[in-house]
């Protein structure tokens, strides 16, 4: 990329002169502008891309800040749904067993017929799921020729 510092005809350092300012003699001045101007534009992209990663910064954080609240509020809605929930199976509980204790071959017979109607009511809607995925899988392979 850059010749180097020196000459390649000044290379012979065996004859050294004690001076100090023979290493700068020996410079080749557009070699040295040549590292600045390159320097100066790592430091212009350097600077870029800190300035686009700043803005990069602000945008996440103020996502973020976005994001946190609503989840906050996500959360604090879940915690009193839960906690109200909580309250209706505790009521219900209580109601099922004070019908339990009042009227045992009543509650016993309208359990056994409310459980057996979710039991058709789920098989019918497995069936009619298990139905539309084979219809939809089906559908999704094209017709099958030979």
């Amino acid at each position: 990329m850059f010749s180097f510092l020196m000459d390649n005809r000044d290379a012979d350092l065996s004859g050294s002169s004690p001076d100090p300012r023979a290493f700068t003699k020996r410079l080749r001045h557009e070699d040295v502008s040549d590292i600045l101007i390159a320097q100066h534009n790592l430091l212009l992209r350097l600077e870029k891309t800190n300035a686009m990663l700043q803005t990069v910064n602000e945008l996440s954080i103020h996502r973020l800040d976005s994001l946190a609240s609503h989840l906050r509020a996500n959360t604090r809605l879940l915690v009193s749904m839960k906690r109200e929930l909580a309250t209706i199976l505790k009521r219900t509980e209580s109601v099922k067993k004070t019908l339990m204790h009042q009227y045992p071959p009543e509650y016993e017979q309208s359990s056994s017929s409310i459980e057996s109607a979710w039991k058709a009511e789920l098989e019918a809607e497995t069936r009619v799921t298990s139905d539309v995925q084979s219809l939809t899988l089906m559908q999704s392979m094209g017709p099958l020729t030979e």
